[in-house]
C-alpha cells in the first residue's frame, strides 16, 4: 500500500510538472508572409530605396518576372510579365493570379527594380502568399571627373589608357597630341558585365 501511494504521488507530480510547461502559441512566425486567397493569387508589396541613404526612389520601374522549369533541371530564365512604377514614397504593389505548380513544371517569380544610373535590384518571393516588406535596395553607379595636363616636353608616344579591375568596361582611352595636351574627360560609368 505504501509503495502504491508513493508511485501514485510521483505520477501526479510528474503529470502536474509536464502540464505546467505550456508553451505560448505563436500566431504567425512570419508576420510579413501570409496565405493569400487560398493560394490562388499572389500579392507582393515593398519599397525601392537607394543604397547608403535609404532614400525612397520615386517613379522607379518595377518589373514582375516569371520563370518556369522542369523538376530537377536547375531552374529557368526569368522573363518580364508586367511592369509598374513606384509611388512618391518608393512603394510598389503587385497582385496577380500565378500559375500553380504541376508535376511537369515549376513557376517562380521575382520583382526587379530598374532606374537610370543605378544597378538593377532583385527580390524573389513565393507564390500563393501575400508577402510584405520585400524591399529592394539600388546601388548607384560611380561617377568620376578626371582632369589631366601634359607637361612639356611633349613626346609623340605619350598615350593615356585607363581601365578598371573586376569586370568594368573601358573608362577612357585618348591619345595625347600637341593639339590636346590639356585633356579633360568625364568617365561615363563603371558597369559590371551582364548589366
Amino acid at each position: 500500500m505504501k509503495n502504491t501511494t508513493h508511485i501514485i504521488s510521483i505520477l501526479i507530480l510528474f503529470l502536474w510538472t509536464v502540464s505546467s510547461c505550456d508553451k505560448p502559441e505563436v500566431e504567425n512566425p512570419q508576420p510579413h508572409k501570409t496565405v493569400y486567397e487560398n493560394k490562388t493569387r499572389t500579392k507582393v508589396t515593398g519599397r525601392v530605396m537607394e543604397y547608403g541613404t535609404l532614400k525612397p526612389m520615386a517613379q522607379c520601374m518595377v518589373v514582375l518576372e516569371e520563370s518556369f522549369f522542369a523538376p530537377r533541371s536547375g531552374g529557368g530564365r526569368y522573363y518580364p510579365i508586367d511592369t509598374t512604377y513606384t509611388d512618391d514614397q518608393g512603394y510598389y504593389l503587385y497582385d496577380f493570379k500565378h500559375v500553380p505548380h504541376s508535376n511537369d513544371y515549376f513557376f517562380t517569380y521575382q520583382v526587379k527594380a530598374v532606374q537610370q544610373n543605378y544597378f538593377n535590384g532583385y527580390t524573389e518571393f513565393e507564390s500563393g502568399y501575400w508577402e510584405r516588406d520585400r524591399d529592394i535596395i539600388l546601388d548607384p553607379f560611380a561617377w568620376i571627373k578626371v582632369h589631366l595636363k601634359n607637361v612639356n616636353p611633349f613626346d609623340e608616344m605619350d598615350y593615356l589608357f585607363t581601365s578598371s579591375n573586376g569586370g568594368g568596361g573601358i573608362i577612357m582611352e585618348k591619345q595625347l597630341t600637341p593639339r590636346n595636351y590639356i585633356l579633360e574627360e568625364v568617365i561615363e560609368r563603371f558597369n559590371y558585365c551582364g548589366e
